[in-house]
């Protein structure tokens, strides 16, 4: 009875131990494999109980052939995973066949005889014959899958380089070897020619999986340390190790073989690296020797795979910055600027290429569509950390008292984790904002991080008018490059506007100007009334000329002004019209053609058709940019009647009003009557004249 019950109490800590290391990683691929394992060993060792303390031998015997079922799948289940610690995961797919053998061996065992005996420890069986053809090849599938084993184990304690891994896989092979091999098959061994001999089998079973459940145990370094500590390039590797080591997952860095030797070996940092039992030493002599341009190559490559990585990349950007920051020759940077080319797409992913060397490198990649999968206000929040990003280390340094000081007086930016090391955290503001009504939560985002970038520039065009200019820049290349997402433009439009109003717009014109404008241009219609971009920005303009003067260059320069302020100017005019002479071809100035008749659909609107005209405005106005409307309202008037065209102009002005955009009404002013010209003039807030010189008769 007692052996009956070794078999028992060792089934049932089999069974809690496994579940045990599932709970403890229980999206570990490793910690998931080895719980089978465990429950397979479980199960084998209390269907042994049942076996020694059956009533007769007949079930005896239906527990014993399922026990050795248990056993040979429990075995096929150990070389199932210690497999998966050498094996690439590429090539994982196919080898789940390592578990077909135990299924046919199971097959052919079951035609084995065997000779019941009753002794003083419970039931036994003997083989009867001693050597059959199934016995054999039973013999064959456990010396094989034995010697497979052994084989795995043997090459990992080779190829393990640090001593906690040796350790690991040493205690796994001397387990296995110790006692399942010599243990349960010398056992088995003499139970043919002794008889009586106590069942040591589960046992020494257990105490395999006892060892085996131990090794899992044995984890990785804990902490990288320097030899010296007196080098950005060196602190910055021995940080962005330890964050390795810290967010990659158990398969990755703990129960498969420690990819960082992999990652080690890959960067040749493995030369210049040391071990002891808990820590990794790097050697900073060596590390300042390396090639540290070949090291970055291999680096983003390795990581451009792994989607863990991505949680240590604000400390790979500080790796990388070193590196460029401590290159000496034109070679080498222009090397190191060919690298961030050709992994760009990681680089913009994980938002490290907008914090390298504050944007250095913005103005040589392309569009970022990284963006475009989230909801627009996380789209949004996201963009901010990317336009924090190139003055981190301003905000964690002079900028400190004042962005702290803003940051916690407003609920949203609270959240924000900001470290004395430059790092940006926008995890725990998401989680905030998660609990905001979704239709407040875009407006909440944009008011609070307009509010800290705010503060970024005003000390920047306080302190260093320099770098004031240069983030400007930086800044606008970030929308440009994630323009694509939604909300995007939105945002841009936004920020223009805040700092408009509190910083002045003739300070910002690096943000605002489209890159092939000139500064002129930025002013070039409005300035000929006296005023500025800003001041005629969402109004509606009625703009009164005199054919008997020049009025088609005013509109001319009205068009390129939208243009260098990164609008978007959309006219619906005559295919005749004069205008259009004047017009040079930009991006985002679009032309609707109006006809008198015959309008073609998706073309051309006609004049005598009101909805058609209104629904083409409305197509226009449905942008993130801001639109404007230009459109000579003298011809819809002459082409149909003051009536409609008076109702038409009413009904524009309310939708541009609605959809926060501006617009301009060209009206020819000897071609109508007083009356026609004071009713139009009673629908605008804004009222330009151009005759023998330029006037502004109204601004409201």
């Amino acid at each position: 009875m007692i052996w009956s019950s070794i078999y028992l109490i060792t089934g049932i800590l089999s069974f809690l131990l496994s579940l045990d290391i599932l709970l403890k990683q229980r999206h570990s691929i490793i910690h998931q494999r080895f719980f089978i394992y465990g429950l397979a060993t479980s199960l084998h060792l209390i269907v042994n109980f049942f076996k020694l303390i059956a009533s007769d031998a007949d079930l005896s015997l239906r527990f014993f052939r399922f026990s050795n079922s248990l056993y040979f799948v429990s075995i096929g289940l150990l070389a199932y995973l210690v497999y998966g610690f050498i094996t690439d995961r590429e090539k994982e797919r196919n080898y789940y066949l390592i578990l077909l053998p135990p299924v046919f061996v199971i097959t052919i065992s079951s035609f084995i005889s065997y000779k019941a005996k009753l002794s003083a420890f419970g039931w036994m069986f003997i083989p009867d014959p001693a050597i059959t053809i199934e016995g054999i090849v039973t013999f064959l599938y456990m010396a094989g899958y034995s010697l497979f084993i052994t084989i795995i184990l043997y090459n990992s304690i080779k190829g393990a380089k640090v001593p906690w891994l040796r350790k690991k896989y040493s205690l796994m092979l001397f387990s296995f070897t110790i006692f399942q091999i010599i243990g349960i098959m010398l056992f088995n061994a003499l139970l043919i020619y002794f008889e009586n001999i106590p069942p040591t089998s589960g046992p020494f079973y257990f105490l395999s999986f006892i060892l085996l459940s131990y090794s899992f145990t044995i984890g990785p370094p804990k902490e990288v340390i320097l030899t010296r500590l007196d080098n950005p390039l060196t602190d910055s590797y021995r940080k962005f190790l330890n964050k390795l080591i810290d967010v990659a997952p158990p398969d990755e860095l703990g129960l498969k073989t420690m990819d960082l030797l992999e990652y080690l070996d890959k960067t040749r940092l493995s030369d210049v690296v040391t071990y002891d039992r808990l820590r990794i030493i790097l050697n900073a002599e060596k590390i300042e020797s390396l090639n540290s341009i070949q090291a970055l190559d291999k680096t983003l490559e390795y990581f451009e795979g792994r989607e863990w990585t991505h949680r240590a990349a604000d400390e790979l950007m500080e790796v990388i910055e070193s590196i460029y920051f401590n290159l000496k020759s034109s070679e080498d940077k222009e090397a190191f600027r060919t690298i961030i080319m050709n992994h760009q797409e990681y680089l913009k992913k994980t938002d490290i290429i907008y914090g390298l060397a504050s944007g250095e490198f913005l103005a040589f990649i392309s569009s970022d569509a990284s963006l475009e999968g989230f909801p627009e206000w996380e789209a949004v929040l996201r963009l901010y950390r990317r336009l924090l990003l190139p003055v981190r280390k301003l905000i964690a340094g002079p900028l400190a008292p004042e962005f702290f000081k803003r940051m916690r007086s407003m609920d949203v930016a609270k959240h924000l984790d900001v470290s004395t090391d430059g790092e940006i955290g926008i995890d725990r503001v998401i989680a905030y904002v998660r609990t905001i009504p979704n239709g407040r939560r875009l407006e909440t985002v944009t008011e609070t991080f307009n509010a800290l970038l705010s503060t970024v520039l005003s000390y920047l065009a306080r302190e260093d008018v320099s770098l004031f200019e240069n983030y400007l820049g930086v800044m606008r290349r970030i929308f440009m490059l994630n323009c694509g997402a939604k909300g995007v433009w939105k945002t841009y439009y936004s920020l223009v506007d805040r700092l408009t109003s509190e910083i002045g717009r003739q300070r910002i014109t690096r943000l605002v100007r489209m890159e092939d404008s000139s500064v002129e241009d930025l002013n070039a219609f409005s300035g000929a009334f006296g005023l500025t971009h800003d001041k005629l920005l969402r109004k509606k303009i009625l703009f009164e000329y005199n054919p008997k003067y020049l009025y088609e260059p005013y509109v001319a320069k009205a068009v390129r002004e939208i243009y260098a302020n990164t609008e978007r100017c959309v006219m619906l005019l005559r295919p005749a019209s004069g205008v259009l002479s004047q017009i040079p071809t930009l991006e985002n100035v679009k032309l609707i053609p109006v006809v008198t008749m015959g309008a073609k659909p998706g073309e051309s609107v006609s004049f005598d058709d009101v909805t058609q005209m209104i629904n083409a405005i409305n197509r226009s106005l449905d942008s993130e940019m801001h639109t404007w409307i230009i459109l000579d309202i003298s011809d819809m008037i002459l082409s149909t009647s003051m009536e409609q065209a008076y109702a038409f102009a009413r009904h524009a002005i309310e939708l541009v009003t609605a959809k926060n955009a501006s617009a301009i009404f060209m009206l020819n002013e000897p071609a109508h009557d007083l009356s026609v010209k004071t009713a139009f003039e009673g629908l605008f807030s804004t009222i330009l004249q151009v005759d023998d010189k330029p006037r502004l008769l109204k601004l409201v």
